[in-house]
């Protein structure tokens, strides 16, 4: 309801359809006074404009909003509307429910536009407490949003201007709100704009500043991150590493071992060693020993064993990068939760502006983004390497001369040596001296770094997968700068609010 200077008492209803009823200020009264509980009529009620014959309306028009905590969110943005526009605004508290009040997230809204606002405490006569109490009570709970507060009666006001009261009048508390007005914003009307300019000014500053102080931290958690998930990745290639040269060692031992029991089991007793020797036997069991050794069945348990490494080293890494998730989502989670409640607490945004609820929008995919992060590699990581360990030993095969001379020192053994069970034990020895030579001259010095090559190319591959998804192709120096600019501008917003600040107050 809009309030305005006129040169008799008229009023107009306008109705959300566009149609609009006129009478006189008493007529539409009347009306709107008898249909206050029909609700159908109350929502086709777009505005009342009211024209008094007052001489003070000739410099205020007063405008009664249906406020911020309404029934709908129509009403609301109507008074949005209004706000918008207004050089000054009343926020009328009721004394008789001052302790039930809480108006801090609406005040806050009001406060974000820049606009001035007046506490009113109306119906001071219907309390016992003193009017100074009530003021001082709002002052300490609404100080950072209100500019002034004012204890009134306005039934008492308008007994007075009846009974042409004047101490009446004054004890309303009227007479020093009029004043206050007249001092402060009548008689300094572009002052007050330029003051409201000035405060909406403050508050863009304020929302620049939040926002980019936000993605500022926001890129400075995605880099450490992507630095924490390089350590972690670093620390787990090195585990896997270590368990699966483990694993490798002792496969060649479970194959040394069965190579023993094989040959060993083929020696005859000693009654049968003088016909063993010498014939076509020997050499058959040469040729097979120096497959076993080095040969043709050994390149066949090796591909076996780069196969059995491949899905070792797969699970191994699939069992790492799962753990990895469990920690990169209760990081991510608690990071944007944090973000998103640290919006909630500044002060001054917690109103519907569309940035802020964007922003916040963002912070809550930031973590449902967070808590898939980790999957693309759960199987996609190892078998993205270049290459198959299973591979890389098949073309590694220990060198011809190594198995060759096993090969001989193990059959200088069966020729010396007459006696059967001696023969079993030289076999034996033989074969286990032949597997550490083995595992020094083939697995440290070809195998392993092979496996070491293999492992860092999973863990290099799923640190650039997990950057690729969570920096959306960025690379982290891009992503730094981005951070450092992003952060010096929030700064720049905060001296020049500070400035602002010192000048309004000037």
């Amino acid at each position: 309801m809009e309030i305005r200077a006129a040169s008799a008492s008229q009023a107009v209803i306008r109705f959300v359809d566009g149609s609009i009823q006129k009478g006189t200020a008493q007529e539409i009264h009347d009306l709107l006074l008898s249909q206050r509980n029909n609700r159908e009529f109350v929502r086709r009620c777009a505005e009342v404009v009211v024209g008094l014959p007052i001489p003070a309306l000739a410099r205020w028009n007063l405008v009664d909003t249906p406020g911020l905590a309404t029934v709908t969110e129509e009403a609301a943005e109507r008074t949005r509307r209004h706000l918008a526009q207004v050089d000054v605004v009343f926020w009328v508290f009721n004394a008789n429910h001052l302790g039930q009040m809480d108006v801090a997230e609406e005040l806050a809204e009001v406060a974000r536009l820049g606009k001035p606002v007046v506490a009113v405490i109306n119906r001071c006569d219907e309390v016992d407490a003193d009017p100074d109490r009530l003021v001082h009570y709002v002052r300490m709970h609404f100080a950072e949003y209100v500019q002034d507060v004012f204890a009134v009666s306005a039934q008492k006001a308008r007994q007075a201007q009846r009974e042409s009261n004047d101490v009446l009048l004054e004890e309303s508390g009227l007479p020093q709100l009029q004043t206050y007005l007249q001092e402060r914003f009548t008689a300094r009307v572009e002052e007050a704009k330029a003051e409201a300019l000035g405060q909406q000014l403050l508050a863009l500053l304020q929302m620049e500043q939040i926002v980019h102080e936000t993605y500022g931290r926001q890129l400075a958690f995605l880099l450490e991150e992507a630095n924490h998930h390089h350590q972690r990745l670093e620390l787990e290639r090195q585990r896997i590493q270590s368990e699966a040269e483990n694993f490798i060692d002792e496969e060649l031992s479970r194959y040394f071992s069965k190579v023993s029991r094989e040959f060993t089991q083929r020696l005859p007793n000693s009654t049968g060693l003088a016909g063993f020797f010498g014939n076509s036997r020997t050499s058959i069991v040469e040729h097979e020993l120096q497959s076993a050794l080095g040969g043709e069945a050994f390149r066949v348990w090796a591909e076996e064993l780069g196969t059995k490494v491949d899905a070792f080293i797969r699970e191994k890494w699939q069992e790492a990068v799962r753990s990895i998730q469990v920690g990169t989502q209760q990081r991510f989670q608690a990071f944007y939760t944090g973000e998103a409640g640290r919006l909630e607490d500044v002060e001054g945004l917690s109103g519907s502006s569309d940035l802020i609820k964007g922003l916040k929008e963002g912070l809550t995919m930031g973590g449902v983004v967070g808590t898939g992060l980790a999957t693309y590699a759960a199987v996609l990581g190892p078998a993205a390497a270049s290459i198959t360990l299973g591979t890389a030993l098949s073309a590694v095969l220990p060198p011809a001369l190594l198995v060759g001379a096993g090969a001989g020192i193990v059959l200088r053994y069966l020729q010396s040596d007459k006696q059967a069970e001696r023969l079993r034990i030289s076999l034996r020895d033989a074969i286990a001296r032949h597997k550490q030579k083995l595992r020094s001259e083939w697995l440290e010095t070809t195998v392993f770094p092979a496996l070491y090559k293999h492992n860092a190319s999973v863990a290099d591959i799923v640190y650039r997968m997990f950057t690729e998804q969570l920096c959306q192709g960025w690379s982290t120096e891009e992503l730094r700068a981005l951070a450092q600019e992003t952060t010096a501008h929030a700064q720049e917003c905060l001296e020049v609010r500070k400035r602002l600040q010192t000048a309004l107050k000037n």
